[in-house]
């Protein structure tokens, strides 16, 4: 059985909302939470480049979308939760991961 909503106190503020649903889909939820930002990111910003200049620029994009990414893991790994944190370690990990990996295709790229 789930646990119910009523023993999170919401008036602590709009992220208890988020603590519930983490803890109702035992950390899944604001892991692909985490995926979609990243897809919507990279996605959005390469056909912006490729409507505007004709061509897309993958590692411009995939670093924009997984410094984006890396910003949100932070901000969502600030948050307290009474059970469970809403943002494990190791998604943390791969966000910085993937953030370096972006950046050495960025530096590949001008060389």
């Amino acid at each position: 059985m789930y646990q119910s909503i009523t023993t999170y106190n919401l008036s602590q503020g709009p992220q208890m909302l988020l603590c519930y649903v983490n803890d109702v889909t035992q950390g899944i939820f604001m892991h692909f939470l985490l995926l979609v930002i990243f897809i919507i990111f990279v996605g959005g910003t390469m056909f912006y480049q490729r409507k505007s200049t004709g061509t897309a620029n993958f590692p411009a994009s995939f670093a924009t979308g997984s410094f984006i990414d890396l910003v949100f893991a932070f901000i969502l790994r600030l948050i307290s939760c009474p059970y469970n944190p809403l943002i494990s370690d190791i998604a943390l990990a791969v966000c910085l991961v993937l953030s370096l990996i972006a950046v050495f295709m960025l530096l590949k790229e001008e060389t």
